[in-house]
């Protein structure tokens, strides 16, 4: 499967689609640092393309946060 194929699958190029701030989960080790990424709010998918093939892909649960980063801060230092 190519990258064009991934992407008629999901529908969208790589990227982040979660219209709220979102962090992965993500603890594999076995990632490798080249994998495009697709993420949402649901989860990010990680694709490895060797010689335009998928040669590794995984699924990752994701935080979502609704807080601004000035929120976490102060909620954080307990500033009100």
């Amino acid at each position: 499967m190519t990258q064009e194929d991934v992407e008629a699958i999901l529908g969208v190029p790589p990227g982040n689609y979660a219209s709220a701030h979102v962090r992965d989960m993500i603890s594999d080790p076995t990632v490798p640092v080249q994998a495009k990424c697709w993420m949402s709010e649901e989860g990010a998918i990680y694709v490895v393309f060797e010689e335009g093939i998928v040669a590794y892909a995984s699924w990752h649960d994701v935080v979502v946060s609704h807080e601004s980063l000035w929120q976490r801060l102060r909620r954080c230092l307990g500033i009100r």
